[in-house]
């Protein structure tokens, strides 16, 4: 991860890809991690991408978050999508809640 955008209830976080996907473009491979703690928000963004794009990975519980998928969009982007309650976002950015 190179830098995380906070926002009220979600974080995006784009990197490089980890995994050996196709390159969409002649551009540099990235992924964006888009995280939120809000379960309604969550799925209307996976239902949302889902229906345009291309489902990589089922969204299912993990060790990390209740919720995780990939998605690659229309324009080849991929797209990790997390539901982590525990995680919040303050000015300094995304923050574990002990």
């Amino acid at each position: 991860m190179y830098a995380t955008l906070a926002f009220e209830n979600m974080n995006l976080r784009p990197s490089d890809d980890p995994i050996s996907h196709p390159a969409p473009t002649d551009n540099a491979m990235i992924v964006l991690n888009w995280s939120t703690s809000d379960p309604d928000l969550y799925d209307r963004v996976w239902s949302t991408m889902a229906k345009d794009g291309s489902i990589q990975t089922e969204c299912s519980a993990t060790f990390f978050a209740q919720k995780f998928g990939v998605i690659k969009d229309p324009y080849g982007l991929f797209w990790q999508l997390g539901l982590n309650p525990m995680e919040t976002t303050n000015e300094l950015g995304s923050v574990p809640i002990s």
